[in-house]
């Protein structure tokens, strides 16, 4: 009796747990979204063939965000053909999901809006409370391209920021702008951690609508950077389906790297709902990029540029010199009684020059909180109107960050090292390096990632000459009315050479900073303290080395570096470089580079050249 009542008490346990699990996968298959019905074939056959038509299908991959055949967009709730993606079930597919229920149409009001300018029947988008909302708050009568610049002394700020901007009036009747930007968070200083997240794995992206006039005091006033705004011709059949897909992606997670899927390349992504082409064959896109294709394809319709007073006050201090500086001074000078009349502008441009730079200078110290509104209000009483004292077509001549050189290159040549011979590959995948034409700033950058070099001999001999796990300089001229510091931090394989003239290769991580000096607007002076460590199995050590160098521009791409940096380092004999390079611009895409490295120590001198041929990308 004993067997079968345990036998009984087991059946009906059993009997229990297939019932909870029966529950509990009914449950789960309630949690799951519903599988679509059979795709229809006569979608796909529609589909196919209205993407016969090359200029439809391309306007389609560009709402798909598809460039060269790369997903840009791998999320299964934007794309609804993955895994099995093609242009045409995806189109068959979202046509589905609309006669399927009308009100995922407000999950897709761009695709929608497509397929009815393509003139395909589907149902009539109903009435979508959010989406309706953004369109009456965020209008489309323009769309710009903003381009952010640098910032003087932020290094990893050279490439600047790219975004779109939609303007116009909204259904409240007034002016309104936003910014439509793509970005992620820099949440770590480690730079092997920053490139395995940023460019292998990816991170979290952020795409935002938010005021433009925010940005615009982001950028202008918090960090100083010039502004440049271009307006984009687009009828409004484009204007008003970029707008819904602004709505559409605000929905989704995107995944942000850098080298494949960025602010630029968002940028870019969305302005080809209107130009098809733009964003394809262009390789790797920075924010500087976007702003020079939109004015090399033609496509601009106005433009606007605002500049930062710091970089004003620069300009006018360099071309008015100490004199003009102190006349400027003077006329903000608080013990100077204010001005009971309005103050005119003066006749001589000399002096109208010595006005503005008053101007540019009163507000770059109230944006920086160095004086107080009411002393910014006074010193303003002593200089004549705002208005009159503006020049944008001058400022905007004046270093236009468009002709600085793009923002990828490789090297070739040859090099004679320690009486060996060997050529030369050299790849920087995004920067630029100190011997770049940077005439057109204020500030000489070097910004290089994961940038290798390799060398290899005449008998085929192969090394890895040189790895720029992170390399970031910035050579700014200390300007008497606004600072500015120069600095350098890198980390790599570095070829190091020993007091007994011998190479090397070394784990090493170097700081420095100092000063520079512009003695006039074409040649620049420096000096930097560096600390350093070099690491490799045979040895560790820590150095110290001061540099003082100097670059000059002869003339139109002649750039001319010198430099000299004696290093020190426990217990070892005294290591001097004396460093030349030659750099010759041919085209904004070409130039060739001379170098050349002079070693010394006690008793030892060495000499190493190369010559490279430089291709920007």
């Amino acid at each position: 009796m004993r067997s079968q009542g345990n036998r009984a008490q087991r059946w009906s346990a059993g009997l229990v747990l297939v019932v909870m699990g029966w529950l509990l996968v009914l449950q789960v298959r309630a949690d799951e979204p519903a599988v679509m019905p059979p795709l229809a074939d006569a979608y796909q056959a529609e589909a196919q063939e209205l993407l016969a038509d090359a200029d439809v299908r391309a306007r389609w991959l560009a709402l798909l965000h598809i460039q060269q055949g790369r997903l840009q967009i791998e999320n299964p709730q934007f794309l609804l053909s993955l895994p099995d993606y093609s242009p045409e079930r995806e189109m068959a597919l979202t046509r589905t999901l609309f006669e399927r229920d009308a009100n995922n149409i407000c999950r897709f009001p761009a695709r929608h809006l497509f397929l009815q300018q393509a003139g395909v029947r589907v149902p009539a988008r109903p009435a979508c409370a959010d989406f309706e909302a953004f369109t009456r708050k965020i209008p489309a009568d323009t769309v710009s391209v903003v381009y952010a610049t640098e910032y003087l002394t932020e290094t990893t700020s050279m490439m600047g920021h790219g975004m779109l901007a939609l303007s116009g009036t909204n259904g409240d009747g007034n002016p309104a702008a936003y910014a439509v930007t793509f970005f992620t968070e820099i949440d770590t200083y480690n730079p092997v951690s920053l490139f395995y997240q940023t460019i292998i794995a990816g991170k979290d992206g952020f795409f935002i609508v938010q005021s433009l006039s925010a940005h615009y005091r982001y950028y202008l006033l918090e960090y100083q950077r010039p502004v440049w705004r271009y307006d984009i011709r687009m009828d409004a059949d484009q204007r008003q389906l970029l707008q819904a897909h602004v709505w559409e992606l605000k929905q989704f997670d995107i995944l942000y790297q850098f080298d494949t899927l960025n602010c630029a390349t968002m940028a870019l992504d969305l302005l080809a709902l209107a130009y098809p082409d733009i964003n394809q064959d262009v390789g790797w896109v920075s924010p500087l990029d976007v702003a020079r294709i939109v004015e090399q394809r033609g496509i601009v319709s106005g433009t606007r540029i605002d500049l930062a007073s710091r970089w004003q006050t620069r300009r006018l201090s360099y071309e008015l010199g100490s004199d003009g500086r102190e006349a400027a001074l003077a006329l903000l000078d608080p013990e100077t009684p204010v001005p009971t009349e309005p103050v005119t502008l003066a006749d001589d441009e000399q002096q109208r020059k010595i006005q503005q730079l008053a101007l540019h200078y009163q507000d770059w110290r109230y944006e920086t909180g160095l004086i107080s509104e009411v002393e910014w209000q006074q010193g303003l009483q002593r200089l004549p109107e705002r208005a009159d004292l503006a020049d944008p077509e001058a400022d905007a001549a004046y270093r236009r960050p468009m002709l600085n050189p793009l923002d990828a290159q490789m090297s070739f040549g040859v090099r004679q090292e320690d009486q060996r011979s060997w050529m030369l590959l050299n790849w920087v995948p995004a920067g630029h390096q100190l011997t770049d034409d940077y005439r057109h700033n204020f500030t000489e950058y070097e910004l290089q990632v994961m940038a290798p070099t390799l060398k290899v001999s005449d008998t085929g001999e192969v090394r890895l000459h040189r790895l720029q796990i992170f390399s970031a300089a910035g050579m700014t001229p200390y300007e008497s009315l606004t600072g500015g510091w120069s600095g350098r931090l890198a980390l790599g394989i570095e070829p190091v050479v020993d007091e007994k003239l011998d190479t090397h290769s070394a784990f090493q991580l170097q700081t420095a900073g100092g000063l520079g000096l512009a003695l006039n607007d074409s040649w620049t002076a420096y000096g930097l303290l560096g600390v350093g460590t070099d690491l490799r199995p045979a040895e560790r050590y820590g150095w110290v080395a001061p540099e003082v160098g100097t670059y000059f521009y002869w003339a139109e791409g002649l750039k001319t570096r010198l430099f000299w940096k004696p290093r020190w380092r426990l217990q070892q004999e005294l290591l001097q470089q004396t460093g030349f390079s030659q750099t010759l611009t041919f085209s904004p895409q070409h130039a060739l580079l001379l170098e050349a490295d002079q070693w010394r120590s006690a008793e030892l001198q060495r000499t190493d050249v190369q010559l490279q041929w430089r291709w920007y990308y």
